[in-house]
């Protein structure tokens, strides 16, 4: 009745890192992913491709991480969850190639700023799948994640 006991809930908006339609994890065709090995999330198809496309970071907070490929990258938001923004499928293995990396470790971002560059069409025509994943690798204080049009809502648990 008076709600003792319970966690207070929380909730952080996430900008989907391009344009595209999200989607939930289970519809996307990288198992790891797909079967929320990597942590729970939401992920965004391509409906178009142009020359390049710009990866902006869902949240605000800082740059935990860029992956050296720039295929990846991980924003420590400022809710203290990290979350991993992970560009297309198998794409580590591109070596880099097609990526250029706008944002370094530590650097400081609002949501919907541009992190990393892709050569899109390019990868594309190559055969690559550049659906975009967004994923909190530590999913132990979500308690779900809502998807909207322009990104998802999660809401969280809090101790």
């Amino acid at each position: 009745m008076f709600g003792f006991g319970k966690k207070k809930q929380q909730s952080i908006a996430l900008t989907a890192p391009c344009a595209g339609r999200v989607v939930a994890l289970a519809q996307v065709k990288d198992p790891a992913f797909a079967e929320g090995m990597l942590g729970k999330g939401f992920a965004v198809e391509h409906t178009e491709l142009p020359d390049t496309v710009e990866i902006v970071a869902p949240v605000a907070g800082t740059i935990n991480h860029v992956f050296k490929t720039g295929h990846a990258f991980i924003v420590h938001s400022e809710s203290g969850l990290d979350v991993l923004v992970h560009i297309g499928f198998d794409t580590v293995k591109l070596k880099g190639d097609g990526f250029e990396i706008l944002k370094a470790k530590g650097d400081t971002v609002a949501a919907g700023e541009p992190v990393v560059r892709v050569e899109a069409a390019r990868l594309a025509a190559q055969g690559v799948d550049l659906t975009t994943p967004v994923v909190f690798p530590d999913s132990s204080r979500i308690d779900e994640i809502e998807l909207g049009a322009d990104g998802a809502t999660a809401t969280l648990l809090e101790g």
